[in-house]
């Protein structure tokens, strides 16, 4: 080797592993006579050949219930320069145990045991692969009923609680269930999309409590908004397409409504209250119920206080119903146990027209 770098051993030269140039130099001796003559050898890199790919974590577990993310695996690639780097477009494939994979999201089986998957990466024609054993273990119970007869969803961190009774419409339900006392209180009406977290669309059901109907529905009033699945027909009676307050037996009996009360584990501050007016007017003994909403919805504590700043004039109970009692104007504000926030109404009262009678007057006149 004249010049630039690599190796000769025998005929055999080995260039560098980065690009270069180098110069042979081959030379002839014979009767005393020497000559030589150069080689230019021009040296170019090669990209570094893929090796394998390992995985972190290789092992893990998942319930039977649950899914596995395998987006969050890092998959890293090794070269023949022992060169790495992380990769992202690679495929997964269930080798054996079973189960699904969908948008990097393993589903397992139904029964326990163990999944194999496996993880391939290709690049310039070269296929490597590793594998991850996870471990399918038995799902814990998602709803647990108390011997309170509260049940807990252990997905939601929800508590749900029912109670029947001969209760007529939203308003009653609202403050029954404002009421329940068991297990520390703290219950409120649940949200439309609480409701439906219940279950998988489709299904209707509340394990370890009543059947539900095969939908919630958000929509109108209970005339109109009956579903029936087989023999039973539950109805939904909602108000500001918000909260709902419960169902009732429409096939057989109508026993009325049965109050479903929720409350979280965790604890859910107000933000935030409002009324549906911020004025009204009314004639004396009319009545008007004001309707609040809390900010969020799903707060823990939803208790409300009332009071009217004139009493003589318009006075008002602990459900929002406001009643005028003489001319002249007041202000009804609700409260939040929670937060302190407040809201008001402005309440005109006024006495009804009284009837004047008209004297008899002349024709002409």
């Amino acid at each position: 080797v004249k010049s630039g770098s690599g190796s000769l051993s025998g005929s055999t030269y080995t260039p560098p592993t980065t690009a270069d140039t180098a110069v042979l130099t081959c030379t002839f001796t014979e009767n005393g006579v020497t000559k030589t003559a150069d080689l230019t050898v021009t040296i170019t890199a090669v990209a570094p050949t893929l090796t394998s790919i390992s995985i972190d974590p290789n092992t893990g577990s998942v319930a039977t219930n649950g899914t596995f993310d395998l987006a969050a695996i890092v998959v890293t690639a090794t070269y023949s320069d022992s060169s790495t780097k992380t990769v992202t477009d690679h495929t997964w494939s269930v080798k054996s145990g079973g189960g699904s994979i969908s948008d990097s999201t393993y589903a397992p089986p139904i029964t326990v045991g163990t999944a194999v998957l496996t993880c391939s990466f290709t690049e310039n024609g070269v296929t490597v692969a590793s594998e991850i054993v996870l471990s399918v273990t038995e799902s814990a119970p998602r709803f647990i009923l108390g011997e309170d007869g509260v049940v807990t969803d252990n997905q939601t961190d929800l508590q749900w609680y029912t109670q029947s009774g001969a209760i007529k419409n939203w308003y009653q339900i609202r403050d029954l269930v404002r009421g329940w006392t068991v297990a520390g209180g703290g219950w409120r009406l649940p949200t439309i999309q609480e409701l439906k977290s219940l279950y998988p669309e489709g299904k209707y059901y509340i394990p370890g409590q009543i059947s539900w109907s095969n939908d919630v529905l958000d929509y109108g009033s209970p005339s109109n908004n009956d579903e029936s699945y087989g023999s039973m027909a539950w109805g939904f009676d909602l108000i500001n397409n918000n909260t709902i307050s419960g169902y009732r037996e429409t096939a057989y009996d109508n026993v009325g409504y049965v109050a479903v009360g929720v409350r979280s584990t965790k604890s859910v501050s107000v933000t935030w209250v409002n009324l549906n007016k911020t004025s009204t007017i009314m004639l004396i003994n009319d009545s008007e119920i004001l309707l609040p909403t809390i900010t969020p919805a799903n707060a823990t504590n939803q208790n409300l206080t009332w009071y009217s700043t004139d009493s003589s004039i318009a006075n008002v109970d602990s459900s929002g119903k406001v009643t005028g009692i003489k001319d002249g104007k007041a202000i009804i504000v609700v409260k939040t146990e929670d937060g302190h926030c407040t809201a008001e109404c402005v309440v005109t009262v006024s006495a009804p027209m009284t009837p004047v009678a008209m004297a008899n007057v002349p024709a002409g006149k």
